[in-house]
């Protein structure tokens, strides 16, 4: 289960802090062969580091962010996302809005249409 939801495939965050780059991809290839397939590998000081340079880019610019959660579909992403200094999240479903308010985001944009049916 990935944030409430059943997954086809598995999620796996890896904290790689000590490592070298060389280390990192044995270890990812390693990682790789031992599990079910589809799966996603993620490498968290990766996306802590893309997420804080995102973040000082924005800060930088005055823009206020909304990162989109569509890429990784993670609360613990979307949270680090908020902390760097987003001011919420933006998802296109209510599925994955209500997956992101039970993780307790509480700041969410949905960007697509809701229609429904008047009386």
């Amino acid at each position: 289960r990935v944030g409430g939801l059943i997954a086809p495939f598995y999620i796996h965050i890896f904290d790689y802090s000590g490592y070298r780059q060389n280390e990192r991809s044995i270890i990812m290839t390693t990682i790789y062969g031992q599990r079910e397939t589809p799966c996603v590998l993620v490498d968290f000081d990766v996306a802590e580091a893309n997420i804080d340079k995102f973040a000082t880019y924005c800060k930088s610019k005055g823009i206020a962010s909304r990162p989109h959660i569509k890429t990784h579909k993670l609360p613990v992403l979307a949270h680090r996302q908020v902390t760097a200094g987003a001011i919420g999240i933006t998802c296109q479903k209510i599925s994955e809005a209500e997956v992101m308010a039970d993780a307790g985001i509480k700041d969410i944009l949905i960007t697509y249409n809701i229609v429904v049916r008047q009386n």
